[in-house]
Order: C-alpha cells, then structure tokens, then sequence
C-alpha cells in the first residue's frame, strides 16, 4: 500500500524556517500551507509505504548558468559575513528554482551532521568533479569566499563560450531550414503545373528528370518522408544525450583535420584547460594534482599535451619548460608561464595566458560569423537557379524554338 506524501521546506510570518511533510495531492498540500501563512521555499514528492517515506525527489546536475548563481551569491553572502548556513538560507529565499533549493537544503543536511562544504556539495555529480576539488582545497586554505568568486567567472566563461557557439549554429540552421522549406515547395506545387508544359525531348535530361522524380516522390509519400524525418530528429537528441566516448573521440579527430575548425577548437581547449588550471592552481591545489585534473577534464590533443606535461613535471622539469618542449604550444606560453614561475604567480599568469587563447577563439568566432552569411546566401542562391534550370530553362528553350518556326 503506498500514498503520495509531499515533504516542504517554508518559512514562517517571523522568517523562521520549517520542514515536514504532508499526505495528499499537491494542490492540498499548497493549500495548507498558504493557510497556516507558510511561505513555500520548496516541495517535493515522496512516497509512503508501509509506514516510511521514500523519497523520489532527483537532484539533476546544474547547468552552467545555475552555477554562476549558486557560486557568486555565495560568494557575495561570505564576503558580506555571513556563515554558511545563513547563506544557504538566504540563497534559497530568493530562488525560484525547486532543484537548486532541494540542492541547498541536502547541503544544510549534510553540514548539520558534521560535513565540510566541499563534502556537502559532492552529491552524484550535481557539482562538477573540478569544483568540488577546488572548494575542498579552498577550505584547507582559508579562501573559500575567493574560490567561489573564481568558480562563478569559471562557469560564466563556459555559459558564455557556449551561447558564442550557439549563436554561430543558429544562423545556418534557420537558413538551410527555410531554404529546405522552399524546395519542398517548389517540388510539390510549382513543378507539378509546370511539368506539363515540358517538351518530351527535355525529360530525359538528368536533371530536369530528377527534379521531377523528387516531385513525385514528395506528392506519394510526404507522410512517410515527415514520419521519418521525426524519428531520425528524436533518436538523433538521444543518440546525442547518451553518445559514448568513442564518438567524441572520433568527432575531436575530424574537427582536428579541418583546418580551420582545428583553430577554433585548439583555442577554446586550451582556453578552458589554462582557466581550470589557474582555478586550481588559486585554491591551492599542487601543480601535479592540478594538470591530472586538467588532463583528465581535456580531450584530444589538448589531453594528451597536459598528460606529457604531468610526466616532464614528474621528472624534475617545471610547467614551462615542460610547455616550450611541446610544439603543440605557442612560444608565448613558455614565455608567460616562465614569468610567472619567476614572480611567484603561477595562478595569475595561467590566466593571462587563458585570457589570449579566449580572445583567439572569439575573433575566430566572430570572423566565422561573418563568413557564414554569404556561404549561406550562395547555396540558397545555387539551389534555386538549380531548380530554374531545370524546370524552366527547358521551357524558354522550347518559346525559343516555337518563336523561330513562326518566323
């Protein structure tokens, strides 16, 4: 025998915080709460049986954007003086989103029974792997409030590398759709009234006579042409949603064999790789433990760069020695990283040499852009004159030759 049961956490008219859990429908349990003038931080299910609550409630990983938020206002909340249950408090008041809250009250729970933050965050890969390294280092350290401020730019410069990348697919993918709607237009109403008035010594041109084939084909099977159009579409996000190591490996192989998405690529991963290195680096992590992170976190080339500079630290040489062995590095690498070991900032001048391959990758980026238009306005262009050639050009021809017999 079991029943919905729906466990809360709300505050009082007094700003005191209460839990418990109610049986019901959630609409019940909203309702009862509103009433004795509860203020609902969270709700979640659960399901009693035999006298027990089972919790069903899954906290799914936070996306990049969320972690911008749960880091810097964290920050903010430990700079302002504020412990850290008082900040996760405060953090979940203002929240409207129920996994980030379930998230943080899972966090006071476990800081109730003695944990440290690092060990309350680590919770199935909810928190990347990095983050919570960096936070158990930070702790050890005494600069948690800056580690925090460093791993809110750190997932910020992901979310923005990501909306860069995405702006730059949207663009295409919206052109060859409507081109792609265009020509199915054009085969399924404009070719059919114009096939008609094809002279017979015309059909058996290649491409006038493939033009009308794909017509025929669009008018008798459109149904089966839509059906699987959406299957491939929806095993195609799945297939993407699970795809193993391997095609990620085989996708790095070919992007590294086109020359100019091998630029782009190289950019963003040794961008990302130097950034988490300084992370790390900054809250106190030894320069080894640091690069395996890194090498483990990388792919392609970039890992395997990071895995020979591991071994050249191990045997006694330092990082920028170990960067001026490898061709895969710029000289300026060397060079920065040198000045850094001299100065004694190895954290601040792994950014800076984060910062010029970023800078690389956006101007890369962006001239990207700017090509994509009239590659685009080309093959609309091609398409068309195509389907004008092939339909149309026949039937000139054939005026063409009607107007010289008059004559």
């Amino acid at each position: 025998m079991r029943m919905m049961c729906w466990k809360y956490v709300a505050i009082d008219r007094s700003g005191r915080e209460e839990s418990g859990s109610i049986d019901g429908s959630r609409a019940f349990a909203r309702q009862l709460l509103s009433e004795k003038g509860l203020a609902i931080v969270i709700l979640y299910p659960s399901f009693k049986r035999f006298g027990h609550n089972v919790v069903c409630a899954r906290i799914r990983p936070l996306s990049s954007k969320q972690l911008v938020l749960f880091f810097r206002d964290l920050a903010n909340m430990f700079e302002a003086g504020l412990a850290i249950n008082q900040a996760l408090l405060v953090f979940k008041e203002s929240l409207a989103d129920g996994n980030t809250a379930f998230f943080c009250r899972s966090i006071q729970e476990k800081l109730a029974q003695g944990a440290s933050l690092a060990e309350a965050v680590d919770t199935g890969g909810v928190i990347p792997k990095v983050a919570v390294q960096a936070l158990r280092s930070a702790e050890r350290a005494g600069r948690l409030p800056e580690v925090l401020r460093m791993l809110a730019d750190y997932y910020e410069k992901i979310l923005q590398v990501r909306q860069k990348t995405a702006g730059a697919v949207i663009y295409p993918v919206i052109v060859m759709g409507l081109l792609a709607t265009v020509l199915v237009y054009m085969s399924v109403v404009v070719v059919p009234q114009v096939e008609m008035f094809l002279p017979s010594s015309t059909m058996k041109g290649p491409l006038t006579m493939a033009l009308i084939n794909i017509s025929k084909a669009l008018r008798v099977g459109w149904p089966w042409f839509l059906l699987g159009g959406g299957v491939l579409g929806a095993g195609g996000v799945v297939c993407w949603k699970r795809r193993p190591l391997w095609f990620e490996e085989t996708l790095d192989q070919m992007a590294e064999r086109l020359p100019w998405i091998k630029g782009v690529k190289k950019d963003l991963s040794l961008s990302m790789a130097f950034f988490t290195l300084a992370v790390l680096q900054k809250s106190g992590i030894p320069m080894d433990a640091a690069l395996r992170e890194v090498s483990f976190g990388s792919r392609g080339q970039t890992a395997r760069a990071f895995e020979e500079c591991l071994a050249c630290l191990l045997g006694g040489m330092t990082l920028s020695e170990a960067a001026r062995r490898d061709k895969y590095f710029p000289r300026f690498v060397h060079d920065t990283l040198h000045l850094g070991e001299q100065m004694g900032k190895y954290g601040e001048y792994t950014e800076r040499v984060q910062q010029v391959f970023y800078r690389s990758f956006v101007s890369r980026m962006d001239l990207l852009a700017e090509l994509v238009q009239p590659v685009m306005l080309c093959c609309c262009a091609g398409s068309i004159a195509l389907v004008a050639l092939g339909i149309l050009g026949p039937i000139y021809g054939n005026l063409a030759n009607i107007g010289g017999m008059v004559r």
